[in-house]
């Protein structure tokens, strides 16, 4: 049995344009992360749609290509600031502005100590250097890795 050429192409051009309207819709998500106090752009916030990640780039800018149509929650993080959690419906390419709240804290004091190690080489060197004269100083780390029985050997 043969099948016209004319047939073919009918059933072909039916089968992709069936196959055309079965595909499900999809939409670009962009916009950009700010702060709500300053305006100053907010570089690599993290964002999660619908299970897709991203980050902002140094523009403070954000995409998210191919989101099916839907309602989703929008999570946005940035280390210092709260997290935001914003209900989104996608129905079309949308441009979003966020803003972040400021939720740092400031340390009212901070006290640093450190003691030096007076028996290392390092310690010795330096008193070398500092020393009004010429002298020569030998570390109490050196003392102890000597072979020797004295001082004086």
């Amino acid at each position: 049995m043969k099948i016209p050429l004319r047939t073919l192409c009918c059933i072909a051009a039916t089968g992709l344009s069936i196959s055309a309207l079965a595909q499900e819709a999809t939409y670009n998500i962009k916009g950009q992360v700010a702060d709500a106090e300053t305006n100053e752009i907010l570089i690599g916030a993290s964002l999660e749609v619908n299970h897709m990640k991203t980050a902002t780039e140094l523009d403070g800018g954000f995409l998210f290509k191919n989101v099916p149509a839907g309602t989703y929650t929008l999570q946005v993080n940035y280390i210092g600031y709260g997290s935001k959690d914003t209900t989104i419906t996608v129905n079309n390419d949308l441009n979003l502005s966020l803003l972040l709240e400021n939720n740092s804290s400031v340390l009212s004091e901070v006290t640093i100590t450190a003691t030096g190690n007076r028996e290392s080489d390092a310690y010795a060197r330096r008193l070398e250097k500092m020393a009004p004269s010429v002298i020569n100083t030998v570390s109490a780390n050196t003392i102890l890795q000597s072979p020797d029985v004295t001082i004086a050997n």
